[in-house]
């Protein structure tokens, strides 16, 4: 990942009206929760951008790291270049905006970022932070062991949860840039935010559900769109291109006048199609690729499949014979 130091917000307003920043060609978009927490898990669904030149992410961040001197940068990312949507990165950045430092683990994902809907998420404690996809951890940094101080550093300050759809100017980092993809979209099914309760969740986990949004409409008292630009960023950051529609939210990169989203939003809802009995267990056929089957026993707590589940494409091998009683779905309802 690359970080980039903000050139003109609200807080910046001064310095945008004695030096206003030219109009860009192309608009992107980045929402965030207007209450930061410390600690917590941050959970979404997600279909990302892709296509080169595009950086799409969802990340913690502390929202006075830009300015730099005495304040500290604090971030967590989960990150898809678009020139690379079958991966995702993930990232500390901490110091401050002249002297970060990060850390940087690629991790596949599959289908590709934006081929399916994942769930995506963070867990932050002070102990270590975690990158789970589709509900398995793939990452984790563990304080005191080889984190170079990270997960001490970056909990310093509370963050807030964004996301975030742009364009950055180093073809190096992203890939050369074509604006016939033009538009591109980041689709939101459900957001699910936590605190940080050590003993106290759910079957005694660390995290308590502490709200979810659906997007059945944009709550204006929950969460607040970017308006600004930044240093590098080939696009503005505009309200106009973050769109709540048909129960989800849509982030745009479009060129300058094009922002809004009027097409369907793509479905998250994939079936089963038909079960057989095998020698290798339940066969099982889908109608789309997923990457992992969930399972539940009370149909209340639904856990991600791992050593008994084999998927190739949308074909399915479960070994069951460790479950008499058991429900099957493609995602945790």
């Amino acid at each position: 990942m690359k970080t980039t130091t903000l050139l003109a917000s609200t807080a910046l307003a001064a310095l945008s009206l004695a030096a206003p920043l030219a109009a860009k060609d192309y608009s992107g978009a980045e929402l965030y929760t207007q209450a930061p927490q410390t600690y917590g898990k941050f959970e979404a669904r997600m279909k990302m951008a892709a296509g080169s030149g595009i950086v799409d992410s969802m990340l913690l961040y502390h929202n006075d790291s830009y300015l730099g001197g005495s304040e500290p940068w604090c971030e967590v990312d989960i990150e898809i270049l678009g020139k690379a949507p079958n991966r995702f990165a993930s990232q500390i950045v901490t110091g401050t905006a002249e002297n970060k430092v990060t850390s940087e683990s690629h991790h596949a994902v599959s289908p590709a970022a934006d081929q399916a809907f994942h769930t995506y998420a963070l867990e932050w404690t002070p102990d270590y932070v975690a990158w789970l996809l589709d509900g398995t951890v793939v990452h984790k940094i563990v304080k005191g062991q080889g984190d170079n101080g990270q997960v001490e550093a970056v909990a310093v300050k509370p963050m807030g949860l964004r996301f975030k759809l742009w364009s950055h100017e180093d073809a190096g980092w992203v890939g050369a840039w074509n604006d016939n993809i033009l538009p591109v979209y980041h689709f939101v099914n459900w957001v699910k935010v936590y605190s940080y309760t050590p003993g106290q969740g759910e079957n005694g986990g660390d995290f308590t559900l502490d709200w979810t949004d659906n997007f059945d409409s944009f709550d204006s008292g929950r969460w607040d769109k970017g308006d600004w630009t930044e240093d590098g960023n080939r696009v503005d950051i505009t309200p106009a291109a973050i769109v709540v529609t048909n129960g989800m939210a849509v982030l745009g990169l479009t060129k300058k006048g094009q922002e809004g989203f009027s097409g369907t939003v793509p479905s998250d809802d994939v079936f089963i199609t038909s079960l057989s009995r095998t020698s290798d267990g339940l066969s099982i056929t889908l109608d789309a690729p997923v990457s992992t089957l969930y399972i539940s026993t009370n149909y209340r707590t639904w856990t991600p499949l791992a050593d008994s589940l084999s998927i190739t494409g949308t074909t399915a091998t479960f070994d069951d014979s460790a479950y008499p009683h058991y429900y099957l779905s493609t995602t945790p309802p």
